[in-house]
């Protein structure tokens, strides 16, 4: 198996810290296929200051080799904090994505670009992940309190992402684990 792991520890210069206890937390991907070298990136979402998550979140980005063609695979681990995972999504990770996706020459030699991870997504809260699975315009108009957040936010260029869950089982709940309410 090939793999990558990404350190979730350091503050970013921000004040943000592992979780009391904790040596590191982070993110990784293991894969069966080979992992492109030079085509890992890496993305820093440290918190902001009115957080109740002191946690340092990151993203790693590999291309994996895969037999039908070559996709980037992106894992994360988001906020479990409701407003930054507004500020996090819309202002730093949808336009690290975009970037990876159309300044990389993503979209002309790669297959797809795959989002896994930890999204601590709430049932009742999902505008976040609006910037993720909504078209830039339609993400706006669908409101929400991150809505100042997209505002501040460079525009989505990229297309809209699929969620898997959804499109594989319409109307059912996902599962979640119950995060601390913020």
């Amino acid at each position: 198996p090939h793999h990558r792991y990404l350190p979730g520890v350091g503050d970013h210069g921000l004040g943000g810290r592992a979780p009391d206890g904790w040596v590191e937390e982070g993110v990784a991907i293991l894969s069966a296929h080979p992992l492109n070298e030079e085509r890992e990136e890496t993305c820093a979402m440290p918190p902001g200051a009115a957080s109740s998550d002191r946690n340092p979140r990151t993203a790693l980005g590999a291309v994996v080799e895969a037999p039908g063609g070559r996709v980037r695979v992106v894992a994360t681990h988001l906020s479990y904090d409701r407003f930054q995972q507004c500020a996090s999504v819309g202002t730093v990770f949808r336009p690290w994505l975009d970037a990876l996706w159309e300044d990389h020459g993503d979209a002309a030699e790669l297959a797809g670009q795959v989002v896994v991870g930890d999204l601590n997504a709430y049932p009742d809260y999902e505008w976040p992940f609006d910037a993720l699975t909504l078209d830039g315009e339609i993400a706006e108009a669908v409101g929400g309190p991150c809505t100042a957040v997209r505002e501040t936010a460079p525009k989505t260029r990229g297309s809209a992402f699929v969620d898997a869950w959804l499109a594989a089982r319409p109307g059912e709940p996902g599962s979640t684990f119950p995060n601390p309410e913020t």
